[in-house]
C-alpha cells in the first residue's frame, strides 16, 4: 500500500541521466571528477562527443589489461598496476587511469605471473579480446581505436552527456 505509489511512479529525464552516469562510474570504478574530466576531453575533442567519450573510458590502462582477459576483473587491474606488476611499451607504470595510445603494448611483469590467483585466472581463462585489442601470451597491444558496436556495455552514453552539458 504505501510502496505502490513510488512504484508507479515514473523516473524524470534527470534521474535516468543521473542513473546512467552512476552506472558508468561504477562499472569503470572511477571517480566523479574522473568522470567530468573524461566528458570535458571528450567535448573538446573532433567528432562525436558520445563515440569520444566512451573511447577514454575503454582506453583506461585498468580497463585494456581487464579486456585483454589477463586479470579477473577491473578492480583487480586497478590492484595489479598500483603495485607495478605491469608493464607499459616496456615501463613500469602504476597509474590505472593512464590513458593508452594506439600501438601500446601492455604486459603482465614476472611477478604478476607467478601470482597464484593470476596463475590460476590465466589457466581457466574464458572468453576473447575485444578486435581492437591484440593478445599474445601475457602481453597484449592497442591496434585501433574501439568503434561504438564493439563497446559491449550497455551504455546510454547521449544520457551522460545531456546530465553534463546541463
Amino acid at each position: 500500500m504505501h510502496g505502490l505509489k513510488s512504484a508507479t511512479k515514473r523516473q524524470s529525464a534527470y534521474g535516468k541521466q543521473l542513473r546512467e552516469k552512476q552506472k558508468v562510474k561504477r562499472l569503470y570504478g572511477i571517480a566523479e571528477r574522473q568522470l567530468k574530466n573524461y566528458f570535458k576531453k571528450a567535448y573538446q575533442q573532433k567528432g562525436a562527443t558520445s563515440l569520444n567519450l566512451l573511447r577514454l573510458l575503454e582506453l583506461r590502462f585498468d580497463n585494456v589489461l581487464y579486456l585483454l582477459r589477463l586479470v579477473p576483473s577491473r578492480p583487480t587491474a586497478k590492484q595489479i598496476i598500483r603495485h607495478g606488476f605491469v608493464k607499459v611499451n616496456g615501463k613500469k607504470m602504476t597509474i590505472p587511469s593512464f590513458s593508452l595510445k594506439v600501438g601500446s603494448d601492455v604486459m603482465l611483469g614476472e611477478k604478476a605471473v607467478k601470482m597464484p590467483k593470476i596463475q590460476g585466472w590465466l589457466a581457466k581463462q574464458e572468453g576473447e579480446a575485444p578486435k581492437w585489442l591484440e593478445k599474445q601470451g601475457t602481453a597484449g597491444k592497442v591496434i585501433r581505436l574501439p568503434e561504438r558496436d564493439e563497446i559491449p556495455n550497455e551504455i546510454a552514453e547521449n544520457l551522460i552527456i545531456e546530465f553534463y552539458l546541463r
